[in-house]
């Protein structure tokens, strides 16, 4: 800790794990943020633990109030905690490129064993990612439904090794012969582990989500107003007034003409100012 930067804060959540929600595909707390930054602040001493390099510690919790997304993909269809896997291609957060993602809707467990994950500061200023005025933030909640820990992820674990948006650096090189060896098996076994696992989201995201792909489906199929075009992206009407319009912006494609594409698909695709 730098003479110069003293924290407000020990311990608060993370702009990164507040994503963390019960609608969501990840383990979360049944509480307010403030009661979990207490819970971990509480738990700090006594449960701490090395993590994957200097500057990162797992918090050991009591996982009352916990519920846990992970699920055996044989146990969970078995005992029908699980009604449908889908594979979406989407980023993780904002600023990060999309990847491959398998899920499941269904529903949540109660939590056996829970930890939480924290960064200093100063990792977190690596690349920027401080989002507290804080020594350390929260930035996951990792719970199981069993004994067993859940791993990080085989695509976050690459994102860390090398340093990708939104990865931080494991500091490989800093690292003995044994130590690197013990990272690789540990890979190894998350890899195997989320092979055999998946994360669920409740059903009542899958009912929201439907709802609006039956809203834009019927979006799709209604009549043209004079002042709409269609979005040649997603089949959307949306409405031409200007080259910058706030409903659409016109884009002229290669071998395509002048074609039309919406705010919100030009906003996913980061090509507006």
């Amino acid at each position: 800790m730098t003479p110069e930067y003293k924290p407000k804060h020990f311990i608060k959540a993370s702009r990164f794990v507040k994503r963390q929600t019960p609608d969501s595909k990840y383990s979360h707390f049944d509480g307010s943020w403030e009661e979990l930054e207490e819970l971990v602040e509480l738990f700090f001493e006594q449960g701490k633990r090395p993590g994957y390099r200097d500057g990162v510690v797992l918090v050991d919790l009591p996982p009352a109030k916990f519920k846990s997304s992970v699920v055996s993909l044989s146990e969970g269809f078995a005992a029908g905690a699980i009604s449908r896997l889908e594979t979406v291609y989407e980023p993780r957060q904002e600023g990060e490129d999309p990847v491959i993602q398998v899920m499941a809707y269904g529903k949540k467990q109660r939590a056996v064993s829970v930890f939480a994950v924290l960064y200093r500061w100063d990792v977190l200023a690596e690349n920027d990612e401080r989002s507290q005025d804080s020594e350390w933030e929260i930035i996951s909640i990792n719970a199981s439904p069993t004994s067993e820990e859940v791993p990080m992820g085989a695509t976050a674990r690459a994102r860390n090794i090398l340093v990708e948006a939104g990865g931080t650096d494991p500091k490989l090189e800093e690292k003995t012969r044994e130590e690197l060896i013990e990272f690789i098996r540990s890979g190894a076994a998350a890899f195997m582990f989320w092979a055999r696992h998946v994360m669920v989201k409740p059903d009542s995201a899958r009912a929201k989500r439907q709802l609006q792909e039956e809203i834009d489906r019927l979006e799709r199929g209604r009549k043209l107003r004079d002042d709409e075009v269609i979005c040649h992206r997603c089949g959307r009407p949306c409405k031409m007034r200007s080259r910058y319009d706030d409903a659409g912006y016109r884009c002229a494609l290669p071998d395509a003409g002048n074609s039309t594409i919406c705010v919100e698909c030009l906003s996913k695709l980061g090509k507006r100012d």
